[in-house]
C-alpha cells in the first residue's frame, strides 16, 4: 500500500510542478507582449514627434519667409522641396522632405515627408494662410 501512495505523490508533484511552471511562463508571456505593445508604440510616437517637428519648426518657418515669393509665382512653376537630413538639436535616424506649394488664394500647402534611409515612413499635410501680419494654419492633417 505504501508504494502506491508514493506513485500518487509523484504524479501530484509533477501536475503541481507543471502547473507552477505554466504559471510563470504566462505571466512571463503576458509583461513581455505589453513590454513589445509599448516600444512600438514609443516608435511610433516618436516618429510621429518628428514630423509634426519638422512640419511646424521648419516647414512654417520657411514657409513664413518665403510667402510672398510663393505667392506672386504663376501657377506652373513646381513646388519648392527643402530636405533636412538630420536634426540639428537630437541625434536622429529620421530626415525630412518638405514640399511647399501654392493653393489658389489660400495660401501655401506645405506636404512634409519623414524620411528613414530615403524611403517615406509617414506623411502629413498643412495649409499655412496670412491674415493681416500673421500666419494661420488653416488644415492640419496625416496624409
Amino acid at each position: 500500500m505504501k508504494k502506491i501512495d508514493q506513485e500518487g505523490s509523484a504524479i501530484l508533484f509533477v501536475i503541481l510542478f507543471m502547473t507552477i511552471l505554466l504559471l510563470l511562463f504566462r505571466v512571463n508571456w503576458r509583461s513581455t507582449k505589453y513590454f513589445f505593445d509599448l516600444v512600438l508604440q514609443r516608435g511610433a510616437c516618436e516618429k510621429r514627434n518628428k514630423l509634426t517637428q519638422a512640419l511646424l519648426n521648419y516647414g512654417i518657418a520657411y514657409s513664413r519667409q518665403q510667402f510672398d515669393v510663393i505667392m506672386s509665382s504663376t501657377q506652373g512653376i513646381k513646388p519648392q522641396i527643402v530636405t533636412i537630413e538630420r536634426w540639428p538639436t537630437t541625434p536622429s535616424l529620421y530626415g525630412a522632405r518638405l514640399s511647399l506649394e501654392k493653393v489658389e488664394k489660400r495660401g501655401i500647402k506645405i506636404y512634409a515627408e519623414l524620411l528613414q534611409k530615403d524611403e517615406k515612413v509617414e506623411s502629413m499635410i498643412c495649409i499655412v494662410q496670412k491674415e493681416g501680419g500673421t500666419f494661420m494654419i488653416s488644415e492640419f492633417c496625416y496624409a
